[in-house]
């Protein structure tokens, strides 16, 4: 078990310089990348030569893009610096964390929502083999773990904002500045994401 643990740790870890490679190489290929366009993207509007260039520096975008992508990884391994928001001039660590409040509330919540729905739909239903209950939940079961999460997330926006006006996509305040406005900016997300789990458990528990 350990062993699989630790195989799984670094497949991970692999994965994770994959992924980062491959999107320091599309953004060096593709058009409009690349440090220069960063620079001038950073100086504002109207920037100076002289400008750019001091940024493309201090940013070191104009080195190789094998040095700039070895010294993004050991910042990142080594200090946890995860490099700069270009569009924001923000570190991107500080952004993360910036948006950790909000991932946690909705996880966790969302969490709660798929076992407080999932598991008691599963007891009764084991409860009450072959009964109408029982045909309704593995049905629900069936169709929440066929739903994709993304698919339902657009029509349920799209019933709930713009066509009945019962929800507003965007609002969002922290459960320490109005609980009431976090709980109403969060139930539907909550509700959204628990279907496809909360079937999973249905049918698990049942």
């Amino acid at each position: 078990m350990l062993q699989y643990v630790i195989r799984r740790l670094l497949w991970s870890i692999v994965m994770l310089l994959l992924i980062t490679l491959i999107v320091f190489t599309i953004f060096f290929v593709l058009p409009g990348g690349g440090g220069q366009n960063v620079a001038v993207l950073m100086a504002g509007k109207n920037p100076s030569p002289r400008n750019v260039e001091n940024i493309t520096e201090r940013l070191g975008l104009d080195e190789p893009v094998h040095v700039q992508f070895g010294k993004y990884v050991w910042n990142a391994i080594r200090h946890g610096d995860l490099g700069d928001d270009y569009h924001n001039n923000l570190p991107v660590t500080e952004r993360v964390l910036d948006h950790v409040p909000a991932t946690a509330s909705l996880a966790i919540g969302a969490s709660i929502v798929w076992l407080l729905i999932g598991i008691p739909i599963g007891v009764i239903s084991a409860l009450r083999r072959r009964s109408l209950w029982d045909r309704g939940s593995m049905l629900f079961a069936l169709v929440g773990v066929s739903l994709p999460t993304f698919w339902l997330g657009l029509m349920v926006v799209f019933l709930f904002d713009f066509r009945l006006n019962w929800y507003s996509v965007g609002d969002y305040a922290r459960l320490t500045q109005d609980p009431v406005d976090w709980l109403r900016a969060l139930w539907l997300p909550w509700l959204v994401l628990a279907v496809t789990q909360a079937a999973f458990y249905t049918r698990m528990v049942r």
